[in-house]
């Protein structure tokens, strides 16, 4: 005789079944809905590592971790934590009122001047008048009278008390630049005020870095054969010939009183290199090569360069030795310019994007076609160790720009490039 199934034998089954059947569903929608949209996945399509920079353990040996390491991927929203030193901090706990915000209107232009111990010096957006404020955001004063619109870029130099500036301004045939600087003026309601006039400067010139000390610029003028690199003070009344070009799409810095770098325009399209110019020799060596993207930040020493460009379509960055000619990859991928050395090279600081938007890196960042939410490192350049330091957290997102350090190394400041405003950020060992 067959043996028979009764009817409670089949409906315990088949609430087993269906109690399994759940389960791999909530599973399989747990891992689906904990993917977030914005990490970038591990592809060549797109420019940044995966995952989300917060979760790479941080390297405390000679050596950063390899690019495979970089990843991870919490659910978005999720509490995150960041290995510093022996001990695991929550991105929250790092807060700590650090942040402040200096200069809440829109600025054209902000700096600090090598003599300054706490002043800052600006161009206010709306106006182009010239401002000063003190390192805490109070003391705001006013020290121009005249209007200038359309600003596009601004190089500063002179000192605190005098300050001049090239700027360029928007016009229908380009940019136009001119030279800057305060003068009296014949007002007798605003007698306290000054003029910030100047002469302009011949449209040959069309790219310009001013001197450590603020009182020289090099500049580069167009020429029938190429382009000639001279070096002249703020009025241009007699510029020196130190070096001719063939072509001429580059982004110039002088970091320290004897050398210039000269990095070509980046692009993700087109391999770049980075040299530098002996002021006193005349000498112009490459330094790096054949990197598409190519951003550079070099040290005051000239003996470190920072730099970020594509490798198999993901962004890296990296830390150049000119002594030993080796690079070492960092834990994270930011671009060059959003990071800023330490006047003594001992240290850097970068603002590194957090999720980061599939897009053509670098170019749709300086196009503005996206924007970055950034946390802040602190990477030591002899040991090469590196922790977060910072994570905006409640106060919104900060895509950091235009990065520079009081003379001291105490306070970073720089520009929210999504409002063209300005804060600060105490980066004091145990602040």
């Amino acid at each position: 005789m067959e043996p028979t199934i009764n009817r409670r034998t089949i409906l315990i089954i088949i609430a087993v079944l269906a109690v399994i059947l759940i389960v791999v569903l909530g599973i399989w929608f747990f891992r689906g809905s904990s993917s977030n949209p914005n990490t970038i996945q591990g592809n060549t399509d797109n420019a940044f590592p995966s995952g989300d920079s917060r979760n790479v353990p941080v390297a405390s040996q000679d050596n950063f971790p390899s690019d495979s390491s970089i990843g991870g991927g919490a659910p978005a929203g999720a509490a995150t934590s960041t290995i510093i030193g022996d001990q695991a901090i929550n991105p929250s706990s790092l807060i700590s009122g650090q942040f402040k915000h200096i200069i809440a209107a829109p600025v054209a232009s902000a700096t600090i001047f090598p003599t300054s111990t706490d002043k800052i010096i600006y161009l206010d957006q709306g106006s182009g008048n010239v401002y000063q404020i003190s390192f805490v955001g109070d003391q705001q004063k006013r020290l121009s009278l005249t209007t200038i619109l359309d600003l596009r870029q601004t190089f500063w130099g002179g000192t605190i008390n005098s300050p001049q500036a090239i700027i360029g301004v928007d016009s229908p045939t380009g940019l136009n630049f001119s030279t800057l600087s305060l003068h009296p003026n014949s007002s007798t309601t605003e007698s306290s005020l000054q003029e910030f006039s100047g002469p302009t400067i011949s449209n040959n010139y069309y790219t310009f870095t001013p001197s450590p000390d603020g009182k020289k610029v090099f500049a580069l003028t167009r020429t029938n054969g190429g382009v000639t690199g001279v070096i002249t003070d703020f009025n241009f009344s007699n510029p020196i010939k130190i070096i001719d070009l063939t072509f001429g799409d580059w982004q110039i810095n002088w970091p320290n009183l004897g050398t210039i770098t000269l990095t070509t325009k980046p692009s993700v399209l087109l391999p770049g290199s980075v040299y530098t110019l002996d002021l006193k020799t005349k000498a112009i060596n490459r330094i790096l090569g054949g990197i598409n993207g190519l951003i550079t930040t070099i040290s005051p020493d000239t003996k470190w360069l920072i730099y970020s460009g594509l490798n198999n379509g993901r962004l890296e960055t990296s830390l150049f030795s000119l002594n030993t000619k080796s690079s070492t990859l960092l834990p994270f991928a930011t671009l060059a310019n959003k990071c800023v050395w330490t006047n003594k090279s001992d240290k850097f600081y970068c603002a590194v994007p957090v999720n980061p938007p599939a897009g053509q890196y670098p170019d749709d960042w300086f196009k503005g076609l996206i924007s970055f939410n950034d946390d802040f490192w602190q990477i030591m350049t002899a040991s090469t160790t590196a922790k977060i330091i910072a994570d905006p957290g409640h106060l919104g997102a900060f895509d950091a720009s235009h990065l520079f350090l009081d003379n001291q190394n105490e306070t970073l400041f720089f520009i929210n490039k999504k409002d063209s405003t300005v804060w600060s950020l105490d980066v004091r060992e145990g602040f």
